[in-house]
């Protein structure tokens, strides 16, 4: 169910219909976190993370867990650069940081035999505000997200990759290091999203909450293995002419493996496959992120 996308990973889409047209909800796509999802990539400096998020689904779980009939196959693709900047800045005890995340999106839709496909530029999103604590046992952070609509929307297209309105999320987490040498890790990442009216469409979408959470293991300085996890609830209801009433929620588990390809460029990869489980009012499939993670 990827209810949530990171700049944009489905559309509201037809809102009128009796069931939503597509698996997410608000704009932040849980799931593209994993092990240490409570960490930055450096303490300072740059870093770049290209995420490659590829979702499928063919069951629509309706209010009471039960497979909705008919076709409902949902198949997306999220290319998400994120350029980030860790500063020297001080605030709290932390150190100041934003980022800038670009999505492009495939999706492939098939609603009860209306079918469409459309590669698209999603809704971009900025973090103008992070502040960063590193310490030998934890690290944490909060900050401050806004993703605005300059994807391409039409609630008239299924397979649309904008949202049409604007998002703004408060995030905070951190890692938990259980011994010196950093080779166990517990860590968690909360994120609350507050929507606004669709212009288009006249509907506020209801806000959402998300957690994505690993415990992991290094083997040595090249190899870490995991098990990882989210959750994503519809909090609020969504509003207006035509609006679906009932909440959206998800959960999924899955392994992560990351290998340091380049060691001494720091440039690692990760693979993380998640299934979703006890879905609600929303898509039931299997989200497989590879991610490619450069600190300069």
């Amino acid at each position: 169910m990827i209810k949530k996308a990171l700049g944009a990973l489905a559309l509201l889409g037809f809102a009128s219909l009796p069931v939503p047209a597509l698996a997410q909800h608000g704009h932040y796509l849980t799931g593209l976190e994993g092990i240490r999802a409570g960490s930055l990539p450096t303490n300072q400096g740059a870093y770049w993370k290209m995420y490659n998020a590829f979702y499928n689904a063919s069951t629509w779980k309706d209010n009471d867990g039960n497979s909705a009939a008919g076709k409902n196959d949902l198949s997306i693709y999220a290319l998400v650069n994120r350029f980030g900047y860790v500063s020297s800045m001080q605030l709290w005890g932390g150190n100041v940081a934003f980022s800038v995340n670009i999505p492009l999106q495939y999706t492939s839709n098939n609603k009860g035999g209306t079918k469409a496909s459309r590669f698209d530029l999603a809704d971009p999103s900025i973090e103008p505000f992070v502040v960063v604590w590193n310490d030998l046992q934890y690290d944490a952070l909060a900050g401050l997200g806004i993703y605005f609509p300059a994807g391409n929307f039409d609630e008239t297209k299924i397979a649309s990759a904008g949202r049409g309105f604007w998002t703004v999320m408060l995030s905070g987490g951190g890692t938990y290091y259980f011994d010196n040498d950093r080779m166990w890790t517990a860590s968690a990442i909360g994120r609350y999203e507050f929507n606004t009216k669709q212009k288009r469409t006249k509907i506020t979408p209801g806000d959402d909450f998300h957690i994505e959470w690993s415990l992991a293991k290094k083997f040595d300085n090249n190899w870490e293995l995991g098990a990882t996890g989210y959750a994503h609830w519809q909090v609020t209801r969504d509003s207006g002419p035509s609006a679906f009433r009932k909440k959206e929620r998800a959960y999924a588990l899955g392994p992560e493996v990351i290998f340091r390809a380049v060691p001494h460029l720091h440039l690692d990869l990760s693979l993380r496959s998640q299934w979703e489980f006890a879905s609600r009012n929303a898509h039931e499939g299997n989200l497989t992120t590879l991610t490619l993670i450069k600190a300069f």
